[in-house]
């Protein structure tokens, strides 16, 4: 596999880990939330090429800057990537 389909599916796992993590906080199918996603550097290449479509897919309005943290947190791995997921109901 090449990088650029490694990028793609962390992005696809990034969408997964973020619903998934919605689901277990008890947020509604229509609830809008702040989101951060902080990891290793192919997340971080991920995020760069593939963030409005994670905002999109997860309904998240606002990006969390490094000083958020949210009211519901996840970490995840897949391989050697590694992220964590911050969030909050807005």
């Amino acid at each position: 596999m090449n990088e650029e389909l490694l990028i793609e599916g962390v992005a696809r796992e990034l969408v997964r880990t973020v619903q998934d993590a919605r689901k277990q906080s008890g947020l509604e199918i229509s609830d809008r939330i702040k989101l951060r996603v902080h990891g290793t550097s192919r997340v971080t290449k991920s995020l760069a090429a593939y963030r409005d479509y994670l905002m999109s897919e997860t309904l998240a309005i606002e990006w969390g800057d490094d000083n958020f943290e949210g009211e519901h947190s996840v970490e995840k791995s897949l391989d050697e990537d590694n992220w964590t997921i911050q969030m909050s109901k807005l």
